[in-house]
């Protein structure tokens, strides 16, 4: 089993790009994801790790590298959900440039966000509800229920402009044999949900367009009463490329390392397959320690008892 190491875990602390990597090497691991918050004077680095071999890039996270002009990276500097078309047609551009980036470097696979409906921000505001032990309130519930009912109002629109962004780039997709993932994310703000995920891959019978679970989101969701991971992953597990792997504290903060968190592993199992991309995705700045004994929890959770003594990542 082959894990991967985000470079959005330790981008902040480097100017060069071997420095990057050197971090990620002496995890133990030769494969890496490209964060979106990867710095274009930090590329040359990264190419001369994949150069000399030392390394295999495996997916990149868009916007990579960071688009020149914007002040950081994002994954959502432009949405393909927009209503303006002025940054749609940027999304789509600038999408297209980090599937050549990823091509150039031997990447399988571009992560991304899609969109998401134009409203107020209500599921953080859950979040700090069920930090606080309120999930069962009525303030709770009816904050649940005025998200749920502004968002359908919303979500259909969307999709339709989603579906029109990925239409244009699938003949780029399939030019350079990329898949693109789109991740699941923690909010119910964001289009696609899962089952909009399951209505593009219908509409999109193509190995290039494909899903990507982020673990430690889809924990969030699970908590705040949209949806359950492990029921959804069986609909669209086929068409899945790739996973986050991260966890949640008891508190709400993803992006944590197991056993610092809260998630059993061991539910994943039945959905690994050789050929996905796992991905690991620490909080920039989680000591090397850490990220370490998560890589052997996940890796012990998810070990081929048919093949145990064989090299785990």
């Amino acid at each position: 089993m082959k894990f991967s190491v985000s470079t959005h875990w330790n981008a902040f602390a480097h100017d060069s790009g071997e420095g990057i990597i050197d971090d990620i090497l002496e995890l133990g691991l030769d494969t890496v994801e490209l964060g979106y918050d990867l710095r274009m004077d930090q590329v040359p680095g990264i190419r001369r790790r994949v150069e000399e071999g030392a390394v295999r890039v495996r997916s990149v996270h868009n916007y990579c590298p960071t688009p020149v002009g914007a002040m950081r990276g994002h994954p959502e500097i432009f949405l393909m959900s927009s209503e303006d078309e002025r940054t749609r047609n940027s999304a789509v551009l600038h999408i297209s440039n980090t599937i050549q980036f990823a091509a150039e470097l031997g990447a399988e696979v571009v992560v991304v966000h899609a969109g998401r409906v134009s409203m107020r921000h209500l599921s953080s505001k859950l979040l700090r509800l069920y930090a606080d032990g309120e999930q069962y309130s009525k303030r709770y519930e009816k904050m649940r229920t005025k998200l749920f009912m502004k968002r359908e109002k919303l979500a259909a629109g969307c999709l339709e402009r989603i579906t029109g962004c990925l239409t244009e780039l699938l003949p780029f997709l399939e030019k350079h044999n990329i898949r693109m993932g789109i991740e699941n994310l923690p909010s119910w703000e964001v289009v696609p949900n899962e089952s909009e995920l399951m209505q593009l891959m219908e509409t999109f019978d193509s190995p290039h367009i494909c899903a990507w679970h982020d673990t430690g989101h889809g924990r969030l969701r699970e908590i705040l009463g949209f949806s359950s991971a492990t029921r959804w992953l069986e609909k669209y597990g086929s068409r899945l490329t790739g996973m986050h792997i991260h966890d949640v504290s008891a508190a709400g903060q993803d992006h944590v390392m197991p056993p610092l968190g809260t998630m059993d592993f061991t539910a994943f199992k039945p959905f690994i397959r050789s050929d996905m991309v796992l991905a690991f995705e620490p909080a920039p700045g989680t000591p090397a320690a850490e990220v370490s004994e998560g890589l052997r929890i996940v890796g012990e959770a998810w070990r081929d008892d048919s093949s145990a003594g064989e090299e785990e990542r």
